[in-house]
């Protein structure tokens, strides 16, 4: 036996919103997760978020480089911050210092300042496959190009899940 679940979606579509209730089969013996979980796949630098087993949005990522790589496990968004300034914990002179960094949309996932977070010196195709060893590569964080930060800030609940792995 299947039977009709109505389920209300969110659908984005460039700038304008739009609501769409829709019926959605269901088998009895499927479990469907509504939860919101955000998956960082540090092997193929690609970040995908999904809501009820569906994938919300899919994006290359740049993670950590080396000697600051992004730690691994499962996690939990427990900050949202907009425009915010990232400050450099090293002093100035040493490798790893950077200049104080405006952060348009940014989401704690692990104590000690680990975030998916903008960066607006990064250029859209310098995300991806490879990223975490350039010129680009974060300092642990996770950067998140903006078009999609814009999606994911107001998407993500405090508590969504986030894992990240290779």
């Amino acid at each position: 036996m299947i039977r009709t679940v109505v389920v209300a979606c969110v659908l984005i579509i460039g700038t304008s919103q739009a609501v769409e209730a829709r019926s959605i089969p269901v088998s009895p013996n499927r479990i469907v997760s509504c939860d919101k979980a955000i998956d960082v796949d540090l092997t193929a630098q690609q970040l995908v978020a999904t809501a009820c087993d569906r994938v919300f949005v899919s994006s290359p990522i740049t993670s950590g480089r080396p000697g600051l790589r992004t730690p691994t496990g499962a996690f939990s968004i427990f900050l949202k911050e907009e425009d915010v300034t990232f400050f450099s914990p090293w002093p100035q002179g040493d490798p790893n210092y950077y200049d104080p960094m405006p952060v348009a949309y940014a989401l704690e996932f692990m104590d000690g300042g680990y975030f998916l977070h903008t960066d607006p010196d990064e250029p859209t195709d310098a995300f991806g496959t490879g990223s975490e060893d350039g010129q680009y590569a974060s300092h642990g964080c996770v950067h998140v190009p903006m078009d999609v930060m814009v999606l994911l800030y107001p998407w993500a609940d405090d508590g969504t899940a986030v894992t990240v792995h290779y």
